[in-house]
């Protein structure tokens, strides 16, 4: 562990991250924990303040994926956790076969989600977890109301397998309605798919672009990842990020066969 230099311009002043805490050693270097509720206290590697007496980016950078759940180690013992905890709960659910056996995206973004919940709750028994609670979650998240009904989606999951798991005998985020109200994207007209094309011709990268979401049908994430090492023969194959991570094949669409070889060489 590096040591970070004393600066004695932070002096007694407060540490304005929540959960963080200033310690000086025997020695006079100073020291940064980040203490989550029902988490190990994490020491933070990054310099605090540089010679500006300004809050480095690193440290601000390190502060955020700690608190989200990153902490670049070994995952939590289960035996330092309180047991019958929220956290506890949630870390079991991690070394779960039905966690383990979905894509490394999912795991991250449900860690992502699931980590911020419990620095909030994790000390928490969660078989006093009640409808209501999960509910007044949400509605704290409100302002960005997608994140708040993912935080839903991902805690009724995690309930669900409670109870296959003979952990809890009921799931508290049944019923909990979605607050995120949106009609969807805009589907392109006819003629607002002309007026695109007239802009790009072909051999132009937003041509070969928009051609391949509107002939292939795939999701963003996997599409930026399309190549011409994807080609083969008459056909497109690729993993898809998401899913069971089978081989995907779809016919290639004609314009990718009349698109110059040289646009869109390493991605689409």
């Amino acid at each position: 562990m590096a040591k970070t230099r004393l600066i004695t311009r932070s002096g007694n002043q407060r540490v304005p991250f929540k959960y963080c805490s200033r310690d000086i050693d025997r020695h006079g270097n100073e020291r940064f924990y980040l203490r989550l509720p029902g988490m190990p206290k994490y020491r933070m590697t990054s310099t605090y303040l540089d010679e500006a007496g300004s809050v480095t980016q690193a440290f601000a950078e390190e502060y955020h994926r700690v608190l989200a759940g990153d902490r670049g180690e070994k995952a939590v013992q289960i035996s330092r956790l309180e047991p019958g905890s929220v956290r506890w709960l949630v870390e079991t659910y991690y070394r779960s076969k039905a966690f383990q056996s979905q894509s490394p995206a999912t795991q991250k973004d449900k860690k992502s989600v699931l980590n911020r919940y419990c620095s909030n709750v994790g000390e928490l028994p969660f078989k006093k977890i009640r409808k209501s609670d999960i509910e007044a979650s949400q509605m704290k998240r409100s302002g960005t109301p997608g994140a708040a009904d993912k935080l839903v989606k991902y805690l009724k999951a995690l309930f669900n397998w409670a109870i296959s798991a003979e952990l809890a005998t009921f799931n508290p985020a049944n019923g909990v309605t979605k607050i995120h109200k949106s009609p969807g994207f805009h589907t392109w007209s006819e003629a607002e798919l002309a007026r695109y094309r007239a802009a790009y011709p072909f051999g132009s990268m937003a041509r070969l672009a928009m051609e391949l979401m509107l002939n292939l049908g795939v999701r963003r994430s996997d599409l930026v990842k399309l190549g011409w090492r994807n080609l083969v023969a008459d056909r497109i194959e690729f993993i898809p990020e998401k899913g069971s991570g089978k081989l995907c094949t779809v016919a290639q669409p004609a314009c990718h066969r009349r698109a110059p070889r040289g646009a869109g060489r390493d991605h689409a």
